[in-house]
């Protein structure tokens, strides 16, 4: 159960400051279903163990310009920061920080996105920062790496070829968007640490 409380702050609005309140029970759940019922190939993946506890759940999160993201082509610089703690059967405290920047000359965009997240050593497993391809690190595979200490980087440099640009038009007031090919260079960079036998 949680209550939340948001706000849009400055003459443009243009950044939102959120609390949230409330109280949450965290239970070690097992996997009942193996595998998808419409017949996908690969198994469910075995939940991860956690902490089983109650706690009251506090969070504040500030954040500039959401819409600048590495995903879309709005220009400009976006930030995010936000903290959460816990009291009760579990304790902890996390902060995450996010910076993204973006520009477009032309045909060439250029962007680039730092996350940064630390929690107490001795938070709940389920609160540590885990790592893997599915946090944009291809290079690796799924949850590879955690720790109460953590950062990804990416930077994404891109070139929109000069074909296929206009949207398809299929009758009068239907359309599809243009095919708009581009190339596209990408780095990915990720760190996690764990700063004591707890987090170990």
């Amino acid at each position: 159960v949680t209550l939340h409380w948001l706000r849009f702050l400055g003459s443009r609005q243009r950044t939102q400051m959120r609390f949230e309140t409330g109280y949450a029970t965290d239970g070690d759940v097992q996997v009942h279903l193996m595998r998808s019922p419409l017949g996908l190939r690969e198994d469910f993946r075995p939940n991860r163990p956690v902490r089983e506890g109650s706690y009251a759940r506090n969070a504040f999160t500030l954040e500039y310009r959401p819409d600048v993201s590495l995903e879309f082509l709005r220009s400009g610089l976006g930030a995010r920061f936000y903290y959460e703690r816990a009291d009760g059967t579990l304790d902890y405290q996390r902060a995450e920080a996010r910076l993204t920047v973006r520009s477009s000359r032309g045909p060439i965009s250029l962007g680039a996105r730092l996350d940064v997240g630390l929690t107490n050593p001795g938070a709940p497993p389920q609160q540590l920062f885990e790592l893997g391809k599915n946090q944009n690190l291809p290079g690796y595979d799924y949850k590879e790496f955690a720790g109460d200490q953590a950062a990804v980087f990416r930077a994404l440099a891109l070139w929109r070829l000069p074909y296929l640009g206009a949207p398809i038009r299929l009758t009068n007031r239907f359309w599809l968007p243009p095919i708009a090919p581009a190339l596209a260079l990408g780095v990915q960079s990720g760190w996690s640490r764990a700063s004591a036998p707890a987090a170990l």
